[in-house]
C-alpha cells in the first residue's frame, strides 16, 4: 500500500524535532511526504532536509517564498516525482510509481474551516474565508477524500475555555483520483509534537522494499542486556578449526544483536512508551477538549518527549547513513463525480478498536465488526 503524507511540523529547526519526523516517516513506511511551515532558512534546508531523510530526494519553494513554506520529500527508488508548478502557497508535482499516474490530490492545511461544524470554541461565525475556500472547492470540483481519525485536526493547546479546536487539514482530490482509487483513504493521526495532525493517503497496491544487512547500532552497547548477550554467544561451544569456530560465533553474536536491536534499547523503549501515551492524551483531548487536567498531561508528556528525543539523537546519528524507509442528473458530469464520492466515503476503510489502535486491513475491519 501506498502513503502519500503532508503535516505542518511547525518549525524542524530542533534536531529532536527532525529524528521524530524521521521516526514517523519509517514506522509509516512512507515514500513521499510534504512537510509545511519548517520554518528553516533556505542555507540549512540541505543539512536538514539529509538529517530527515539522507537518502530522499527534496524539492522546496524558496525561490518562490523567502521562507520556503513546502518541503516535498520523496524515495527515487520508488518514486519519480516531476515538479509542474510552484508558487508561495502550494508545489503541484507529477507522481509515478510503479508506471502507475497519480491523479491529482492536494493534501494542505488551508487554515480555514468548511462550516461552522468544524470548530469548536473561540469565533464559531460563517466567515468571508469559508465563503471563498466553498467557492474554491465548488469551481475546482473539488472535494474531501474518505477519511478516519480526529475530525478535528489543529489546536491552539490553549487550557480551558481558551482552547481552540478546527478543521484546518484536509486532503482534496478530483474525479480522476476516485476514477483510479476509489477506495483510497485519508488517515489523520494525533499530532504528536505539533499542533496539526499528519495527513496520511493511503493507496491500494504494494510497494516492494528490500531487506537491508545487518549492522551493528552504536546504541546496543548501552543495552544493559548487551555485554550478557556477547558473553553467552561467544562462550558457545563451537568445534572445528580455529576459524570457523570465529565465523560460527560471529554469526552467533550478530544474531543476538538482531534480537536485541528489535528490543530498541531502554531509550527507545521510553520514547515510544512517551510518545503512544501523548498520543493516547491527544485522542482523549478530541472528546474532552476543555479539561485541563488532560491538557496538564499532555504538556509535561510532550516536554518529556523532547527531552527524550534529544538523547534518543545520538543514537540515531548512525542512522543518517542508513536507508529508512523501505499514494442531479442521471448522465451528467455531477452525477458520475457524486457517485464515485459517495462510493468512497460509503467504503469502511478503518474501525478503531477499543484499546485506541486503528485496524489495517478490510479482514481486520471484518474481524471487530463481528467480535
Amino acid at each position: 500500500m501506498m502513503q502519500i503524507v503532508a503535516w505542518n511540523v511547525r518549525g524542524l529547526n530542533q534536531a529532536p524535532k527532525q529524528f521524530e519526523v524521521r521516526s514517523f516517516i519509517s514506522s509509516q513506511k512512507l515514500t513521499f511526504v510534504a512537510l509545511l511551515e519548517t520554518r528553516v532558512q533556505e542555507r540549512h534546508a540541505a543539512d536538514v532536509s539529509h538529517n530527515v531523510m539522507p537518502f530522499w530526494n527534496w524539492d522546496f519553494n524558496y525561490d518562490t517564498c523567502d521562507g520556503g513554506r513546502i518541503w516535498i520529500g520523496y524515495d527515487p527508488n520508488a518514486l519519480s516525482v516531476q515538479t509542474l508548478l510552484k508558487s508561495d502557497q502550494d508545489i503541484h508535482v507529477k507522481v509515478t510509481s510503479s508506471e502507475i499516474l497519480i491523479p491529482f490530490v492536494l493534501s494542505w492545511d488551508f487554515n480555514v474551516c468548511r462550516d461552522c461544524s468544524e470548530m469548536r470554541g473561540g469565533n464559531t461565525s460563517f466567515s468571508l474565508g469559508m465563503r471563498r475556500f466553498n467557492y474554491f472547492l465548488s469551481s475546482t470540483s473539488l472535494q474531501d477524500l474518505a477519511y478516519s481519525g480526529p475530525k478535528l485536526t489543529w489546536t491552539n493547546k490553549r487550557f480551558g475555555e481558551e482552547c481552540i479546536l478546527m478543521k484546518l487539514d484536509r486532503a482534496l482530490v478530483n474525479d480522476d483520483w476516485l476514477s483510479h482509487y476509489p477506495n483510497s483513504k485519508t488517515l489523520f493521526l494525533q499530532p504528536g509534537i505539533s499542533d496539526h495532525s499528519p495527513i496520511v493517503v493511503a493507496l491500494l497496491g504494494d510497494l516492494q522494499h528490500r531487506g537491508s544487512p545487518f549492522r551493528f547500532l552504536n546504541h546496543l552497547v548501552d543495552h544493559l542486556m548487551f555485554l550478557d548477550k556477547v558473553e553467552a554467544s561467544w562462550m558457545r561451544q563451537i568445534h572445528g578449526v580455529p576459524m570457523f569456530q570465529v565465523v560460527q560465533k560471529l554469526k552467533a553474536v550478530k544474531n543476538a544483536m538482531k534480537t536485541l536491536n528489535r528490543s530498541r534499547g531502554h531509550v527507545f523503549d521510553l520514547v515510544s512508551s512517551l510518545r503512544n501515551h501523548l498520543l493516547s492524551i491527544q485522542h482523549h483531548l478530541q472528546d474532552n477538549p476543555h479539561d485541563p487536567a488532560l491538557h496538564q498531561q499532555e504538556l509535561e508528556l510532550n516536554r518529556d518527549l523532547l527531552v527524550t528525543l534529544a538523547q534518543e539523537s545520538d543514537h540515531f546519528r548512525i542512522h543518517a547513513r542508513i536507508r529508512w524507509s523501505a499514494e442531479g442528473d442521471r448522465c451528467s458530469r455531477f452525477f458520475f463525480q457524486s457517485m464515485l464520492a459517495k462510493r468512497n466515503s460509503h467504503c469502511i476503510m478503518n474501525l478503531l478498536r477499543e484499546d485506541g489502535t486503528l485496524t489495517e486491513s478490510k479482514d481486520e475491519v471484518a474481524d471487530v465488526l463481528v467480535s
